[in-house]
């Protein structure tokens, strides 16, 4: 890359270097000392910021234009700004960095992803009170998704018909927010099980994709509060709101 400073900003920085003898702020070509003493305040910034490379000073003469289009900025030191233009050769070979590639070892690693159906945060008194045929509302997948793949801190959107085995995958991957109400909620929410995905299906997750959900999709569904299975528990309608009735509760 050329790196070009502008004619009277490295004249005055050669006269504070060398002291040199003051003249006229009149454009005129830099002189092959003013060149060298610019490529040492290249090199100084490089090395500032922690680039490597190396800098020689230009032989070409400071009229000539950049080659491809430069990008221009100004550097305020102390006193002294300093127009810079930064400037590719036509002759710098161009390339795309290399892909990179799902590591093999993706293909052994297996981890079990949660399905969930919907979820909530109840108070942590109320998960320890849930007695059979409680009914609990819960916050519906995303858009038209009817499932959620709970991995990686977020979710995956998937959709699935009542009794199927397999989902399409209906949303790409989104953050969740993870945080709760306050120490005294907990998050309850309703799963069908978990499927079990290799490192590689889960980078390669994409919408339209089809996901093995390990069991038909039909209840009873288990009900986690805090990651802990307390119960089964039935989908049910109320006033519109998807909810889930629980039918049993393990000791």
């Amino acid at each position: 890359f050329e790196v070009r400073g502008g004619s009277l900003a490295v004249r005055r920085i050669a006269q504070r270097l060398v002291a040199g003898v003051d003249e006229l702020a009149a454009p005129r070509p830099l002189s092959l000392v003013e060149e060298s003493l610019w490529s040492l305040v290249v090199a100084t910034a490089l090395e500032d910021l922690g680039v490597p490379g190396e800098v020689w000073p230009r032989a070409t003469s400071a009229a000539t234009p950049p080659a491809l289009p430069s990008i221009e900025l100004a550097i305020a030191v102390d006193d002294l700004t300093i127009p810079v233009q930064i400037a590719a050769p036509a002759d710098l070979p161009l390339r795309h960095p290399p892909e990179r590639g799902i590591p093999r070892w993706a293909d052994a690693a297996l981890v079990d992803v949660p399905i969930v159906l919907g979820r909530c945060a109840i108070p942590r008194a109320a998960a320890d009170r849930l007695a059979l045929r409680n009914l609990v509302t819960l916050d519906r997948p995303l858009g038209q998704a009817t499932l959620e793949l709970d991995l990686l801190g977020g979710v995956i959107g998937v959709r699935a018909a009542s009794g199927a085995v397999v989902a399409e995958v209906a949303t790409g991957y989104v953050p969740r927010d993870m945080t709760l109400p306050d120490d005294a909620h907990v998050e309850l929410t309703v799963a069908l099980g978990t499927t079990q995905l290799s490192l590689r299906q889960v980078f390669e997750l994409a919408v339209g994709q089809v996901v093995p959900l390990g069991r038909p999709l039909s209840g009873p569904f288990e009900v986690r509060a805090a990651g802990r299975i307390v119960g089964k528990g039935e989908l049910v309608d109320v006033d519109g709101e998807l909810a889930v009735r629980i039918v049993s509760l393990d000791p």
